[in-house]
């Protein structure tokens, strides 16, 4: 049977977890569609749960075993097999809602574009669910990508909303960075400059898991990779330095490094005990000044927190210093009281 959808799950030491994530996409008759299980060299028993599922379900898994490459290594072996029209990511400590996830494939059947938005939750440990949707876009429309990149709701989808056609991947040879994390921000950077027609289906597919220890959105994992990030947010600089882009493609591109910018900035300059050498983050200030002049100008309004407003990446640039400790550990203390209250108010 024809594969309409081919969902990529990245799997590393994922035992526990890796089975929630495959049924969530099992629902009854749901036979053209295609799990490709990317085992990344884990050290459990990722494998044999893979494999099992496999041996149930022949004609929908696909298994792939390789040796440790991290993300963007499990996303290229997986396009590289992939037979489902459209593609998606699924991480494998998230999940589908399985209901909607059966009505987003009825819909695939009857939609020809290039992208297609969903709608997701982010699921936080012992605390609450919040919904991600576009609200300024019209669902179940055609609609250009022109449109869609200037809709101020989807900069904020990210990577759980986003369905691609597996063509305009394999025709522009797209391929992630290797051996780092946190490449799934290439996902929704490098593709957008081949998309044309944009579909929005107003359905509530992924659950994205948050607030698991071990994760590599754990903050203590983040402090750790910053280099990582860095070394994403230089290559994309290198692609808008090197390629034409129209002005809605760049406010979009542009939107897109926002966040990892902000990754960066804050965890180098309000972590005292990072070790990170601040003359490769004078660096990196120097190229966005002069490539992004306006974010960079932006930035100096950066505040700690809310309720600490001082402004932490203007005192870096003036001072070449981070603020004294005491302004870092109350910045340690308001987040810690912050999730205590989202705890109870949950």
């Amino acid at each position: 049977m024809a594969k309409i959808l081919s969902i990529i799950i990245p799997s590393y030491n994922m035992e526990k977890l890796l089975g929630r994530c495959i049924e969530s996409l099992l629902p009854d008759k749901l036979n053209n569609i295609e799990i490709i299980i990317v085992n990344d060299g884990s050290k459990d028993n990722t494998l044999l749960v893979a494999n099992e599922y496999k041996g149930n379900y022949p004609d929908v898994i696909v298994v792939i075993d390789k040796p440790n490459g991290n993300y963007g290594s499990c996303i290229n072996e997986g396009l590289k097999v992939a037979k489902g029209k459209y593609i998606k990511i699924l991480d494998a400590d998230d999940w589908f809602d399985s209901k909607a996830f059966k009505e987003y494939i009825l819909v695939l059947e009857k939609t020809d574009v290039d992208l297609i938005l969903t709608d997701f939750n982010d699921v936080i440990a012992d605390g609450p669910i919040i919904k991600r949707h576009c609200e300024n876009l019209d669902p179940y429309k055609v609609l250009s990508s022109t449109h869609v990149f200037e809709s101020s709701s989807f900069l904020k989808l990210g990577m759980h909303a986003v369905t691609y056609r597996t063509k305009i991947l394999r025709d522009n040879n797209y391929k992630q960075t290797e051996g780092i994390s946190y490449t799934d921000q290439e996902w929704i950077f490098y593709p957008m400059e081949w998309v044309q027609k944009v579909f929005y289906c107003p359905l509530n597919v992924y659950q994205y898991n948050l607030g698991r220890e071990g994760q590599t959105m754990d903050p203590k994992i983040i402090v750790r990779n910053i280099s990582h990030f860095i070394q994403i947010l230089e290559r994309m600089l290198d692609t808008l330095s090197h390629k034409e882009f129209s002005n809605e493609q760049k406010k979009y591109l542009y939107n897109c490094m926002r966040g990892t910018l902000k990754t960066i900035y804050k965890n180098v300059l309000l972590n005292d005990n990072i070790g990170f050498d601040l003359k490769t983050l004078s660096n990196l200030d120097h190229r966005i000044k002069y490539m992004l002049p306006l974010y960079y100008k932006e930035m100096d309004d950066f505040v700690i927190h809310k309720y600490l407003p001082l402004k932490y990446i203007y005192y870096w640039r003036r001072k070449q210093k981070r603020y004294p400790n005491i302004v870092l550990q109350l910045n340690k203390n308001l987040k810690l009281l912050q999730k205590k209250f989202e705890y109870y108010r949950s």
